[in-house]
Parts: structure tokens; sequence; C-alpha cells
């Protein structure tokens, strides 16, 4: 009974990973329940260590399942579902994502730059925060594991971004999304397929509601691409999201797209492991085992990339 409700316990105070699971997993529309703040719960202290081990596997199977190496009989026949659900146009040809850049992005010290996006993201921020903490610029970090634009029943990153920016706690944006994004997804209460005119039109629009809210009040947005993937679930897939973020950069003045592939591959559509530091001459590691995340040098290369199109001053 006690392994019972304290199961039920992290399960409830996990929903949110639920949701994600089944939403992106399994297409499944399940309730978000808002618990915010998480309520502080006075617990035995023996029973911490149980917990506390319980939420690291709960948090690593999230990990795993978001990722799509998960070793899952389940997991995997849900992923044979939705590939053999795909529209025979499905089959994307892996092509290069063409920039879009203007001017570089000046940023200085009256500046607030906002890191917005998934995991990729949070992976990344450690590597971009140097300039701006050596120039006294002010960042704010709002990355946050498994969301995207395609659940924002979820986590809602054109909510958050209008209530940043309305609260003027930005002035530049980076935004990197995608990783979660690959999937039907839900509008209005019905699954709309991947892929198709009006998933491409939601999408779209939900792209574009970002674009547009930053347009208007002058914040720069620096938009960066999705590298290619090995990750099955997305190598045919990203090309699809990259060409939306392409097309809406091209329409908005205040941003510019940055394609992670430019330092992340050797052809800018091939997926790449290792590289050839042209510095040292070493071969340095540039992803993650999953074939989504990056290895450090990696995210060193992409921040070294972003910050090449920024005039600091």
């Amino acid at each position: 009974m006690a392994l019972i409700c304290m199961l039920a316990l992290i399960g409830w105070l996990k929903w949110p990973v639920v949701v994600a699971y089944a939403g992106q997993q399994h297409q499944i529309i399940l309730p978000v329940l808002e618990v915010s703040p998480a309520p502080m719960l006075e617990l035995p202290v023996k029973l911490a260590p149980l917990l506390a081990e319980a939420d690291r596997e709960m948090v690593a199977l999230q990990n795993r399942v978001m990722q799509g190496d998960q070793p899952n009989v389940m997991v995997e026949n849900a992923q044979s579902r939705a590939v053999s659900r795909l529209p025979a146009n499905e089959a994307i040809t892996a092509v290069a994502p063409t920039a879009i850049l203007r001017e570089s992005v000046k940023i200085g010290y009256a500046d607030k730059v906002l890191f917005c996006g998934d995991s990729l993201m949070q992976g990344l921020v450690p590597f971009l925060m140097g300039p701006l903490k050596s120039k006294k610029i002010k960042f704010k970090n709002l990355s946050r594991q498994s969301t995207g634009l395609a659940y924002p029943g979820f986590f809602d990153w054109p909510k958050t971004v209008r209530e940043e920016i309305e609260a003027k706690n930005v002035t530049v944006l980076v935004i990197f999304v995608g990783a979660n994004d690959a999937w039907d997804i839900i509008d209005r209460g019905k699954m709309v397929q991947f892929n198709s005119p009006s998933w491409k039109e939601i999408y779209t629009r939900r792209v574009e509601s970002i674009a547009a809210m930053a347009e208007k009040e002058g914040v720069r947005v620096i938009w960066v691409a999705l590298p290619p993937m090995a990750n099955k679930r997305l190598a045919n897939r990203a090309p699809v999201l990259n060409d939306i973020y392409r097309q809406v950069a091209a329409r908005y003045e205040k941003v510019i797209l940055i394609p992670a592939s430019d330092v992340l591959t050797d052809d800018g559509v091939t997926f790449t492991n290792y590289r050839k530091s042209s510095a040292s001459g070493e071969i340095q590691r540039l992803r993650g085992g999953d074939g989504i995340h990056l290895a450090p040098a990696g995210n060193r290369l992409l921040a070294e990339l972003i910050w090449s199109h920024v005039e600091f001053f």
C-alpha cells in the first residue's frame, strides 16, 4: 500500500511528463493539471531517498522517451504505428537549411537576452553565457526540456514569450526548438497529421506568432534551425520544421535564421558524429549518443556560430 501511495504521489507531481509522453508518443489527449507552484509536502525523512530515486528514474524515463531511444516494445510499436500512418508524400529529401541573415544582430549593455527552447537549448545555453557575462549584459534562460510548439497544452511558448515581452524582460530572443515537434498535433480536440497542409498551417501560425510579437515590439530574434538527426523519428522530419522556420524568418525583418548544420555537418545535410577541429586538428565528438542532442564540442561550435552573427557594443 505504501508503494502504491508513493507512486501515485510521484505520478501526480509528474503529471506534465505523463501528458507529454501520451501526446507525443501515442497521440492520446490528456488534460494538463495546473499545479503551480508544486505543493510543499512534509514527508517522513525515511521516504526521502526512495522518492529521490523514484524521481530520478522518472526523469531518466522521460529523457529516453523524448529522445526516441527507449528500448521498450510499447514505444517501438507506437513509433511503428505512427510511421505507418504517414502520408505518401512525407518522404523528405534532405536539403541544407538556408540561412536567413541580414545585418548583424546588435547587442549592447542595455539589452536583455532571453533564451527559449527545449533540451537542445538547455545544453547550448551554458556555452552562450560567456560573452554576455563578460559584457554585463542581462539574460534570462527559460529553456525547458520536452517543450516545443506542437503541444501548447503542455507548455505554451508563444504565451510565455508574449508575457516576457509585455513585462519588458526581453529585447533579444534566441530560440532553439523542434526536437519535440515532429509529431501529429492536436488542434481544437482533433488530431492533425504531421506534414499535412493543415498541420503546416497550424505550426506555421505558431512560429509566426512569436516572430510577429517580436517584430511589433522591436525585439530582435535569433532562430536556430535544427541540425540533421540520426534519430529515426527526426531524420526525415526535421527538414519540414526547418523549412517553416526559414519561411517565417524570411517574412520578418527582425528575425534571422541560423542553421546549426553549418558547423555540425560536413555538407550541411548529413548527420555527423565526429569532426576534426580546424584549430587543433583533434577529432571532436559533436553529437550525443541519442543522435539528437549535442556534445560539448558541438554546443561550443554552435555558440560560436551564433555569436559570429552578433555585434556587441
